[in-house]
């Protein structure tokens, strides 16, 4: 989403879509966790993850890799903002890095 577009793109990475459909599957049946994922896609644009975003979170000196990341692609991809309940995993980026409600709250309207 662009600051001015008045559009929402949803982006998440490969990794995050396929730890939902793993979680989504061990909480119901897999016919159900492939139907909700199915239905998430469709919603989504997914971010490929590579070696050089893994070699890039092992560098970066942080103790939540998997955040890290989410960090480097999202930042690759040029996103506007990584949305997550737990800032504290990631680079101090408050600017980029928000909580849904801070999202929304500079949401236009």
């Amino acid at each position: 989403m662009g600051p001015n577009s008045g559009k929402l793109r949803l982006l998440t990475s490969t990794l995050s879509f396929m730890n939902v459909h793993y979680i989504a599957g061990a909480a119901t049946r897999q016919a159900t966790a492939r139907s909700l994922s199915q239905k998430l896609r469709a919603l989504v644009d997914l971010l490929p993850v590579g070696a050089e975003h893994v070699d890039a979170a092992f560098a970066s000196g942080l103790t939540d890799v998997e955040d890290y990341i989410q960090y480097a692609v999202a930042r690759e991809n040029h996103a506007d903002y990584l949305i997550t309940q737990n800032t504290d995993d990631f680079p101090h980026d408050p600017a980029f890095v928000l909580t849904p409600t801070v999202l929304i709250d500079t949401l236009p309207g």
